[in-house]
């Protein structure tokens, strides 16, 4: 911020956003069909960000944006589909696995558990 000469509201403005968004983004919840297209030509919604969840890519590899949609768009990393076709995970990883909590605590530590390809 010192650097770009920029205030330090404008700075806790865009952390306060980021905070409310990433809730928004991540929360559990459906909304009508053109609820979603509307404020999704603008903003990130829960069921644009869920593709970025899927557990196979280039599903993973989509809808990176964490308040503003338009940067996807731009960047070509926009999808949209139907939400209820969603299986989340890592398709590297054993399913079997999933419940056990410390094993998930220990996958980005143990370079014997492939994460990727």
């Amino acid at each position: 911020m010192v650097v770009i000469g920029a205030p330090i509201s404008y700075y806790l403005i865009y952390r306060f956003l980021t905070v409310f968004f990433t809730y928004v983004s991540h929360a559990n919840v459906t909304t009508p069909k053109w609820i979603d297209n509307t404020l999704g030509l603008i903003f990130v919604t829960p069921n644009m960000h869920k593709f970025h969840h899927h557990f196979e890519r280039p599903w993973t590899d989509t809808n990176f944006g964490n308040i503003f949609s338009l940067w996807d768009r731009i960047f070509g990393t926009y999808v949209m589909d139907d939400p209820k076709k969603i299986k989340y995970g890592l398709d590297v990883l054993d399913d079997s696995t999933d419940t056990n909590v410390m094993y998930q605590f220990k996958i980005p530590f143990d370079k014997n558990i492939k994460t990727d390809y």
